[in-house]
């Protein structure tokens, strides 16, 4: 049946759908039919247009004009020899008047037809083809997001499939930061958004009123979001997943085509499909984190720092560089807990987490190894740089300043113990008993010092 339709536009006919093929000069489309006839519906719709309308009036009102005009003359010319000229004259401009509306209407023509399809009205075939395409394309932008690696594979697919789906207007998806405060701008398409990058969720109707809202004009009352005063109608569509609100789909009209009425239905569908997808990755890295991370600290857990620490070996091993670890201690931590209770203890330990991951590259590895000891992995760090980064550690932990509940805590003392690879071990299990060793002599040489496995006592 499309043997020979260009394979672009084969997927411009739906799998057992009823339809037509049209050729034109530029290319092959395809136009529903409704009762194995194509509908002139919307090619009627194309021509009854306001500026259209009104030029016809005109046009209208020109050449009734005009007859009266050449009938005028006649009779003034039958009248006798003193009128002729002025029968002349009328007959004159009634010729006029038409040449002149021929030729406005030519020029009218081709304005229309100059102009860029971007900035008609939405053409029938811009609509059979997003109707056409549609689901198909919704249903490949849900698989294609559901077997995305990270966000920014799941922000390339909605980037993709907005572009072909929402080809006459330009749009954005904002979804809430990590604190729900607030909406962030993640991608867009098209021209520059007419919003903020970011707002509140209660500057937008949609998210307000739990469903899409649509500003034309002047007369409507935009989202406090977008820009004022509203360059271009304007669409925002709230993103759900979950029972939850996880941001906001957005569509602008810069042409005012008045085509977002008629994407209403496709916005919606589009918009749950992205909630769906986000609200499943969501849950995904929750179990991840669950699974990886210590729920108190945030740090990694024993179980992921042990494989971890078995990759970062091999990975040493093959390029022949160093690898340390540090493991530390809170000193008195025990009698700490006794003075200031137990709630007052977990809150010092988070934030001493917290100070940790602010202190350390991106490829290091923190982890709670046991209650009040922390492991860290310095991949690609020799000896000199894992003692300096540990005793700069020492040095910030111990000069916080905590209180729980108005109430002041004591100072916080660590003591490290270091071991590398492969100077004091070519295996996980070698290297964590040499820190545990280096830890141990730390603590008997008086605590807050960083030892190195195998040296002698080191300096506070």
């Amino acid at each position: 049946m499309d043997a020979g339709l260009p394979s672009r536009n084969r997927r411009y006919l739906p799998g057992g759908g009823r339809g037509k093929l049209a050729h034109t000069k530029r290319t092959w489309t395809f136009a529903p039919v409704r009762g194995g006839h194509i509908s002139k519906r919307r090619q009627w719709s194309a021509w009854l247009q306001p500026q259209n309308l009104a030029f016809a009036a005109v046009a209208l009102i020109v050449l009734g004009l005009s007859a009266f005009a050449l009938d005028l003359a006649n009779r003034l010319a039958t009248a006798g020899d003193a009128l002729t000229q002025v029968s002349f004259v009328l007959a004159s401009a009634a010729v006029g008047n038409i040449l002149l509306l021929l030729l406005t209407f030519l020029m009218y023509r081709a304005f229309v037809r100059a102009r860029p399809e971007s900035v008609q009205a939405e053409s029938p075939r811009s609509a059979a083809v997003r109707e056409a395409v549609g689901p198909a394309l919704l249903e490949q932008m849900g698989k294609l997001l559901q077997s995305s690696a990270d966000y920014a594979d799941a922000y390339r697919v909605v980037q993709t499939c907005a572009t072909g789906l929402f080809a006459d207007c330009s749009g954005a998806l904002y979804l809430t930061a990590e604190t729900g405060a607030q909406l962030e701008l993640k991608v867009s398409w098209g021209k520059a958004a007419g919003s903020r990058a970011s707002f509140e969720p209660a500057d937008c109707w949609a998210i307000r009123r739990g469903e899409a809202y649509l500003a034309e004009g002047a007369s409507d009352i935009a989202c406090p979001h977008m820009h004022q005063p509203l360059a271009a109608p304007s669409l925002c569509v709230p993103v759900l997943g979950q029972g939850r609100v996880l941001g906001v789909l957005l569509l602008e009209d810069p042409a005012r085509s008045g085509a977002l009425g008629s994407m209403r239905a496709v916005a919606k569908n589009f918009a749950n499909q992205i909630g769906l997808a986000l609200a499943n990755m969501q849950l995904q890295e929750t179990l991840r984190n669950l699974s990886v991370r210590d729920p108190l600290t945030g740090l990694f857990n024993r179980r992921y720092m042990e494989e971890s620490l078995k990759r970062e070996i091999a990975t040493a091993k093959r390029k022949s560089r160093p690898l340390g670890i540090a493991q530390c201690d809170l000193n008195q931590f025990k009698r700490f807990n006794e003075t200031f209770g137990r709630d007052a203890g977990d809150y010092a330990l988070r934030q001493v987490a917290v100070l940790i991951n602010k202190h350390i590259r991106s490829s290091d590895i923190a982890c709670r190894y046991e209650q009040d000891e922390i492991v860290l992995v310095f991949p690609e760090a020799p000896l000199a740089g894992v003692v300096m980064r540990a005793r700069q550690l020492r040095e910030a932990i111990f000069a916080m300043h905590l209180e729980y509940f108005g109430k002041p805590l004591e100072k916080i003392s660590v003591s490290f113990g270091v071991a590398m690879f492969p100077d004091h071990g070519n295996t996980s299990a070698e290297l964590l008993r040499q820190a545990q060793g280096a830890l141990a002599r730390a603590k008997e040489f008086g605590n807050d010092r960083v030892q190195v496995a195998g040296a002698g006592a080191a300096p506070q």
